[in-house]
């Protein structure tokens, strides 16, 4: 049983970290594709370049967020398992799943950042 939770933690934080923080930011502040402008990823550093001071603060708050909902979700579904020595692998496996998530991105293409501020 702590196995499907397991496995439901880390596709889920895979999914939380494909969400395209960049992307969406972007299309807010400028109504600009990031994916079009400067190094075409979709992380801060060119949220910055497409859409200024704003777009690099959702942007970098939007990512952070990520990585925490991912372990928090994770540590959320560990709890429902009684006595399970899984969590910590669980949460620390779901946090490198929303880096990898954020760097290929399932709604994009598997185009996405570089990870820095997710991690």
């Amino acid at each position: 049983m702590p196995f499907v939770f397991a496995v439901a933690a880390i596709v889920v934080a895979y999914l939380v970290g494909s969400l395209p923080m960049g992307v969406i930011a972007a299309r807010i502040v400028k109504g600009v594709e990031i994916r079009e402008v400067g190094s075409g990823r979709t992380g801060a550093t060119n949220a910055y370049r497409a859409a200024g001071p704003w777009g690099l603060a959702l942007t970098s708050l939007g990512d952070i967020c990520k990585g925490i909902a991912a372990v928090w979700i994770a540590r959320f579904l560990m709890l429902l398992v009684p006595a399970s020595t899984w969590s910590a692998w669980v949460e620390t496996i779901s946090g490198i799943a929303a880096v990898v998530g954020h760097n290929w991105p399932c709604f994009l293409g598997f185009r996405g950042g570089r990870g820095a501020v997710t991690t």
